[in-house]
Parts: C-alpha cells; structure tokens; sequence
C-alpha cells in the first residue's frame, strides 16, 4: 500500500465509481441499442442500470465489511487461498482488457473527429503518459481529480441537453415495447458492459478513512446517475434521428453534437468542446483501470508499493488496445472475454 496520499473520502470515491463506470462505450451505446432493440433501447438501459445498481449495493455491503482489507486479502479468509488469488486474477486480467478496449477506442474517435492525421498508436501513447503519471501520484490525487472531472461533465451534458430538445420528433420514440424477453436480455449483455467498472469498489473502498456505512447511498446515487445520462443520451440521438438512421451510425453522439447549430453562433464547432471534456472522462477512466489492475497485481505478487507495477501494466494494456485491426474486432474479440 502506498504509504503517502492514500486517503480518499466517500465523495471522492462516489466520484472515481461514476467516471469509472462512464467509459468509453457511452458515444456508441445508442447506435448498439438500436440496432438490437429499435426504439425499445431505453429498456436495457434501465434493465442494466438496475442489475449494475445491485451489484454496487452488494460489492459495498461486502467490502464494508473488512473495512482494512482489499477484496484480494479478505478473499483469502472467505475461500481458500488458490481460490482467492484465481478470482482476483480473473479481476486483474478483466481491468487489463477493459483498459485496452477503452485506449483503442478512445484513440480511434480522437483520431476520427480531431486528429485525423495522427496515427491511433501514437494518440493513444500520448494519452497513457499523463494516465500513468496520475495513477503513480496516489489515490488521494486521483480522487481530487475524478471530482473535476465530474463537474466538468455535467454542465455539457445539461447545455446540449437544452439546446437539443427542439430538434426531437417524438414520433421517432415509436413504436413502443415491441421487443421479446429473449431481445432484451441479449441487449442487457451490451448494457452491462456499458455500465463495467463498478468492480473497482473491491479494491478501492479500504481506502475510504471515514464511515464507510455512508459510501452505500453514495455509490448508489452514482449508479442512478449513469442510468439517467444514459437514458438522456439514448433518447436525445433516437428522437434526433430515429431507430433507422441510428442502426447506422457507430458514433452517433459525436454526430448529434456536430448537428447543433446554436442561434447566436458564440460558439463554432461545439462537439470539439464536448468531446475534449468527455477525453476528461476517459481519462479518468483509464486512470481507475491501471491504478485497480497495479493495486491487484502488488497484492497477488506480494509487493508494498502498486507504483512499480504501473508502468508494466500499461504497456500490456498498449500492446493489447492495438492488436485487433479494426474496430469490428475489438468488439468482437472484447465480447469473447468480457
């Protein structure tokens, strides 16, 4: 354990489980809902919040529980040792795939919409330096940021949520509840990944020095507020181009935000904004991902200090986010191990 900045309070963790879970997923999840689910997409959003917001209430109440241990040494007197140390590995290689995903995905985007001339290995080499630099300065530094980061995603959302409302045409939400029970619980399966990442409360909640009783409401209001931006995001781009001209588009967010034409033309090229604050998010996200999979690894290997694992974990995370060749097959090879 780090022997300095490793004091975090339950805002700060309510704030690093809500940009963690906030990941990379979320300017395509329209695209993908509506591809299986047509205008319906709203109900796995709402199906895979809820089961999401059940898992944080339980992976709380556990960890709450060994309030000096991390899910890697209480694992230990729960289950036997060999046991234990699988069910961590499993969460370290489950951090590590997620983080490449996220990378190859957050490269690509950057590339399509700002850089198109810079190479996604190069984006992503760039964006992994100031990550890695965060993760190795603590928890308690990383928390502070993850508070910022939160601020500063609100705001846009509220803005371009007002200035979008009069392009919806509500007939575009029709029809209504045509899916079948098998329809849906495919499409959860996309929805949960969407919502990933609240397993990080296993090996972050110890660090919490006050009440950890309080974190539960704390963490569940996180929940419920991913549940609801993604709701708005979902029916913002439906009511904007309807289920069809959805199914079509992979980064239907980013398409959304370029089609805001604001009266007064003050500000030109809005989704640049929009999608500068949501690379905050990212980052943040990656952030929680590679301090987690260290924090697992020093603890599996025996080590004192997660900080010398960082930078190993981020290369395998690198090497990892560029192997597919195309985005298709980063889906399909993420859908094979997640």
């Amino acid at each position: 354990m780090m022997c300095k900045n490793n004091k975090i309070n339950k805002t700060q963790l309510a704030a690093i489980l809500f940009n963690t879970m906030m990941g990379v997923e979320i300017l395509s999840l329209p695209n993908r809902l509506a591809v299986e689910l047509g205008t319906d997409g709203w109900a796995a959003i709402i199906l895979g919040g809820l089961i999401a917001t059940v898992m944080v209430t339980i992976i709380t109440s556990v960890a709450i529980k060994y309030p000096e241990k991390s899910m890697v040494e209480f694992g230990r007197e729960l289950v036997p040792k060999p046991i234990a140390d699988i069910i961590s590995a499993i969460y370290l290689f489950e951090f590590i795939i997620v983080g490449a995903l996220v990378l190859r995905l957050t490269s690509q985007v950057v590339g399509s919409f700002i850089l198109a001339r810079t190479p996604p290995h190069i984006i992503g080499a760039t964006l992994l330096m100031v990550v890695v630099y965060l993760v190795r300065s603590g928890i308690e530094p990383m928390g502070r940021m993850f508070i910022i980061a939160t601020v500063l995603l609100i705001f846009p959302l509220v803005f371009v949520g007002i200035v979008v409302l009069s392009d919806i045409e509500f007939e575009n939400f029709l029809p209504v509840f045509q899916f079948t029970p098998k329809e849906l619980l495919k499409s959860v399966g996309i929805t949960i990944n969407s919502y990933s990442g609240f397993q990080i409360l296993f090996f972050i909640l110890f660090f919490v020095k006050e009440d950890k009783k309080k974190t539960i409401k704390y963490n569940i209001g996180s929940t419920l507020s991913i549940i609801v931006i993604y709701l708005l995001i979902f029916l913002a781009t439906l009511g904007k181009y309807g289920a069809n001209k959805l199914k079509y588009q992979l980064w239907s967010v980013m398409s959304l935000m370029r089609s805001i034409q604001l009266p007064t033309a003050f500000i030109e090229n809005i989704d640049i904004y929009v999608l500068s604050v949501w690379i905050i998010t990212v980052f943040t996200t990656l952030a929680s991902i590679l301090f987690g999979a260290s924090f697992v690894l020093s603890k599996l290997s025996g080590g004192k200090d997660e900080k010398m694992y960082v930078i190993p974990i981020t290369a395998v995370v690198y090497l990892l986010a560029y192997a597919p060749r195309n985005i298709p097959q980063v889906y399909e090879y993420s859908g094979l191990v997640l």
